[in-house]
């Protein structure tokens, strides 16, 4: 994560564990919103030049439940996209977990006229009403995709100068896939999610075809290099490459120059994939 602001360390190593003790009044990094049930919650960091990681403190007051989780999914620059998960009453059952997702920016942190802000993301499957309705109607149905939001494989943030991108992929066998976008800082109209259909290029010389890839991919991290987004597979040893600011959101297939013989998830598990490789930037 890097820091706008000229008071605080250029970039910053963030403390993956959200501690919910020892909140600072008036710290210049808070922020606060309400999420989707109403609940009121502020953020706040504790900035340390690295190699000390960089804590996050976490005021949820009604997010004392079992099932009630919160913590980082993404972050680029001065940009860092939560993931905040809880139960509704839903029709039907006893409950269902909701997924709210928050967008907080570094602002320069008391350095100067831009405070820092924690955003309400609207959910991919809609707002809480929406998602309650789903049940009434009797059409919800769990997805491999639901699934794999529970543990933040898809989706990233990626920031450009003012602008800034949220984006989930989802590929699915041989549906086409999806990837869903969302501009949380353009102010133009209401913010919803955008659905687009990209078109998968793929080298002559790749030795793998599309099918084959649809049915196999299972991204495992998400990394973002400069304008790009880079989902990674690591057992198969493949990144799908895409220009978010572009226009044209076409995925781009590349396959590791090497590859670890005999990964195999079902197996070795998904930690075992990038115990020995990583993809990043320079």
């Amino acid at each position: 994560m890097a820091s706008s602001s000229s008071s605080l360390p250029d970039w910053a190593l963030l403390d993956l564990y959200i501690y919910d003790e020892s909140f600072t009044a008036d710290e210049p990094t808070e922020a606060a919103c309400l999420n989707s049930r109403g609940d009121e919650i502020r953020i706040c960091f504790q900035f340390h030049a690295p190699p000390r990681p960089s804590p996050i403190y976490l005021s949820w007051p009604a997010g004392k439940g079992e099932f009630d989780n919160f913590f980082i999914l993404a972050a680029h620059r001065d940009a860092v996209l939560f993931q905040m998960m809880y139960p509704i009453p839903v029709h039907g059952r006893e409950f269902s977990i909701m997924y709210d997702y928050f967008l907080y920016t570094v602002g320069d942190c008391g350095g100067g006229s831009i405070r820092p802000s924690l955003q309400l993301l609207p959910s991919v499957d809609g707002t809480m009403a929406e998602f309650q309705a789903l049940f009434l109607a009797g059409v919800y149905s769990l997805t491999k995709q639901h699934l794999r939001r529970i543990e933040s494989l898809d989706m990233a943030v990626l920031r450009r100068d003012d602008d800034c991108v949220v984006a989930e992929l989802q590929i699915e066998g041989d549906e086409q896939p999806e990837l869903h976008l969302l501009y949380p800082l353009r102010s133009s109209g209401s913010l919803r999610w955008q659905t687009t259909y990209p078109k998968i290029v793929m080298p002559d010389n790749s030795g793998m075809d599309l099918e084959t890839l649809l049915w196999n991919w299972s991204a495992d991290t998400v990394v973002p290099i400069g304008s790009h987004l880079c989902w990674v597979d690591y057992c198969f040893g493949e990144i799908l490459l895409c220009d978010m600011f572009d226009g044209s959101c076409d995925l781009h297939y590349l396959p590791f120059p090497a590859k670890i013989p005999g990964l195999d998830r079902d197996r070795h598990g998904r930690l075992f994939a990038d115990v020995y490789q990583t993809v990043g930037c320079q």
